[in-house]
């Protein structure tokens, strides 16, 4: 069953770059920043790149032990038949070595490095035939070496040094009748307060410190014969960075899922749709 990557992609418990507002007034926004200005949001991008790589990874492995399956991370192919009973447990801890090579290949090329997920919180399930079940977890990823996360975009890169830990909620409400009947709801959140990355762009170090919060809805469904996925978003993320070209303020607000807003120490540009923002930034920034 390959359920992993369509959930921790399609059903919006992924971290996004965005935020969650300043106002959503189009009047005082600039329409397109200066070269400068956007080598800045490129540069902060590569940080939330960082930060949604590790959360989406995190959901991806918690729900690939919930669902038996033992697909392999990188596939591509999502089957919509669930071929076995959910099993959410209250604990679990998995290691995850960033390096990995799968019949040849790169199982996580964006990445290097070694983290320690672990989740732990309440789940009911109905009984006697266990169709519907609800889990709460805390969920923390623990870097337990220095993590280098590459923007595919443009090749630069954001490390979070070891001993490093992000933390955040997850809430999953599943319900399974039968292979061809059934759905996930995800409901997350996370918070970072003065979050610590090492950002090298053009080959130039630059420290970056990020703050904000991000809460993320998403559904994961197959009836009839029918797939659906669907998704909300709002966040709020400010990413100092600091190197030899001086210090910057960079502040991704996104008030809906495709609305996002770009504001380059103090100057707010936008509204822009996510691929116009990939685009201007020449950045990955993340996933529909």
């Amino acid at each position: 069953m390959r359920l992993t990557r369509s959930i921790a992609a399609a059903v919006g418990i992924t971290l996004v770059a965005g935020c969650g507002s300043q106002g959503d007034s189009d009047k005082d926004s600039a329409a397109t920043p200066s070269a400068p200005q956007a080598a800045s949001a490129q540069q902060s991008a590569a940080t939330l790149e960082a930060l949604s790589s590790s959360l989406d990874l995190a959901n991806e492995t918690i729900i690939q032990r919930g669902t038996h399956t033992d697909a392999s991370l990188t596939a591509a192919v999502r089957d919509t038949e669930a071929e076995a009973p959910f099993e959410f447990t209250g604990t679990g801890s998995v290691t995850v070595d960033l390096d990995l090579m799968v019949d040849g290949q790169d199982a996580y090329p964006n990445a290097t490095g070694r983290v320690t997920i672990a989740w732990t919180g309440a789940v009911s399930v109905s009984q006697p035939l266990h169709t519907f079940g609800e889990a709460h977890y805390d969920v923390t990823v623990d870097y337990d070496e220095d993590c280098v996360f590459t923007d595919p975009r443009n090749g630069n890169t954001a490390t979070i040094a070891a001993d490093s830990a992000l933390s955040y909620s997850l809430d999953l409400d599943w319900f399974r009748e039968s292979d061809e009947n059934w759905y996930i709801d995800a409901v997350s959140d996370h918070g970072a307060d003065a979050f610590d990355l090492t950002v090298v762009c053009g080959g130039v170090s630059r420290q970056a410190i990020v703050d904000g919060s991000r809460h993320a809805t998403g559904h994961l469904g197959y009836q009839g014969g029918v797939f659906t996925a669907s998704k909300t978003v709002t966040s709020l993320w400010t990413v100092q960075t600091s190197g030899p070209d001086g210090s910057h303020t960079v502040v991704w607000d996104r008030p809906s899922l495709n609305r996002i807003f770009i504001v380059v120490d103090g100057v707010r540009f936008g509204p822009y749709t996510l691929a116009e923002a990939r685009a201007i930034c020449g950045a990955h920034i993340d996933e529909d």
